[in-house]
């Protein structure tokens, strides 16, 4: 399996690196993946290879620091999105062992790149919806403002 970016975030990518704001399209990838998570909500229905494009099978080397700590931002989410209490644990363990592969390089099984997929397609959706669907020519100015948002959107969700 692979990450996987929608193919019309690249105009936001073009945009975003030309001013220097984003270095490569995995950041942009994350940044939609916070978007999805923050508001608890996944785009299951973006499985078309015309609409998608791979980005790479494994995390990039810049975030090997993280990657443990973003599959359980995954890992997390999904618990919270289907109701399951921490303290279940036999459920908690069974949800863990759907998306986590400890051995490999991604630490994902393929469920949870199709999860992780997911999550940055609705992130995309929801940045592109909040923008008016206007020129990705804003998504400098609209992504200073995100990074504010995403704060509240993780408090409002998470607490």
């Amino acid at each position: 399996m692979a990450f996987f970016i929608r193919r019309e975030a690249d105009d936001w990518f073009k945009e975003l690196q030309k001013n220097e704001l984003i270095r490569t399209q995995f950041d942009l990838y994350y940044l939609f993946f916070l978007k999805g998570i923050s508001k608890l909500d996944r785009n299951p229905k973006m499985k078309s290879s015309d609409a998608l494009k791979e980005l790479i099978e494994y995390f990039p080397s810049e975030y090997d620091g993280s990657k443990n700590i973003i599959v359980g931002l995954l890992v997390n989410t999904e618990l919270k999105r289907l109701g399951i209490p921490f303290d279940h644990k036999e459920n908690v363990q069974k949800k863990y062992n759907k998306i986590v592969e400890p051995e490999s390089q991604s630490k994902l099984t393929s469920k949870g790149f199709v999860l992780m997929n997911d999550y940055a397609s609705k992130g995309y959706e929801l940045f592109n919806q909040e923008l008016g669907n206007k020129s990705a020519s804003l998504a400098p100015e609209f992504l200073i403002n995100a990074f504010r948002n995403l704060n509240e959107e993780f408090q409002d969700n998470y607490n």
